[in-house]
């Protein structure tokens, strides 16, 4: 369990060769989430008390839900001291506001950076992002999230929502649940999609230094070669854990396959300093 403590600048910057490492066997197995596995629709959830609209922008407006937070489901999640548990929970159940970054700054692109595009968000928790993008006119988003759970019980009931009200039907969805490091092996070679993704949108998912490396090379082999991007939203510095866009940054240069731009800092004094970054093949 995490403990939110302060660290130096020598903490923040340890050699990028500890944060390399191959998936262990360790890893959560990948697998595909049919739409049929998870609640049909806000009424019938377990988790979801509703959804409302939420404002990406003045044009964009997307549904995200509210959580029964006295539900069997999330209250073991929502009442532990800290917001993750390593290898079991990654915080799916809230909404960081990250996402919420990341969801404005697609909005602000305009729908002719995201019309009939395939793009996948990784560790999205409800997907506001990926929402955003369905909204902008993309031919397919897919959703993927560590934790099963999460992507049954809240992901789908949200994402089916958004394709109902948005008028979005045209808009094609997949679900896949597990570790970074098994996603393209376990799922996405199987189903001809390795390396199909116009666009990867992740947020708020570099704050564990242990998984950065897998987080890397799962955006690698995601994305279209010459031209896929990644938008990925996150704090500068997350205390205590080691992670944060510095320490990324270092190591996407260490690895030299893609480069990276800052597009975007928040630095409202509300929070941690935030950033954007853009990730492309060299």
């Amino acid at each position: 369990m995490f403990k939110f403590d302060f660290i130096n600048d020598n903490e923040k910057t340890q050699d990028i060769e500890n944060v390399k490492e191959e998936c262990s066997p360790q890893c959560r197995p990948s697998l595909e989430v049919s739409l049929s596995a998870g609640t049909h629709g806000v009424e019938r959830s377990e988790v979801l008390r509703a959804v409302e609209p939420f404002a990406v922008s003045d044009q964009v407006t997307v549904f995200k839900g509210v959580i029964r937070a006295d539900d069997r489901h999330v209250s073991r999640d929502l009442s532990m001291p800290s917001d993750i548990i390593p290898g079991e929970y990654e915080g799916g159940y809230k909404i960081w506001e990250c996402s919420i970054d990341l969801s404005r700054y697609i909005a602000s692109l305009g729908s002719e950076s995201i019309i009939d595009k395939r793009i996948i968000e990784l560790g999205s928790g409800q997907g506001l992002p990926g929402a955003t993008a369905m909204a902008l006119g993309a031919a397919e988003v897919h959703f993927q999230d560590y934790d099963a759970d999460v992507i049954e019980t809240l992901t789908i009931p949200v994402v089916r929502e958004n394709m109902k009200s948005l008028a979005s039907e045209r808009c094609k969805t997949r679900f896949f649940s597990g570790d970074w490091g098994t996603l393209d092996t376990d799922v996405l070679e199987g189903l001809g999609l390795s390396g199909s993704y116009d666009i990867v949108l992740t947020s708020e998912t570099i704050y564990n230094i242990d998984s950065t490396s897998r987080l890397l090379q799962c955006i690698q082999k995601c994305l279209r070669k010459p031209d896929g991007v990644c938008f990925l939203s996150a704090k500068s510095f997350y205390f205590g854990v080691g992670g944060g866009v510095a320490a990324f940054k270092s190591l996407v240069d260490h690895d030299g396959c893609m480069k990276h731009e800052t597009v975007l800092v928040i630095d409202d004094g509300k929070s941690n300093r935030r950033e954007i970054i853009k990730l492309s093949f060299t």
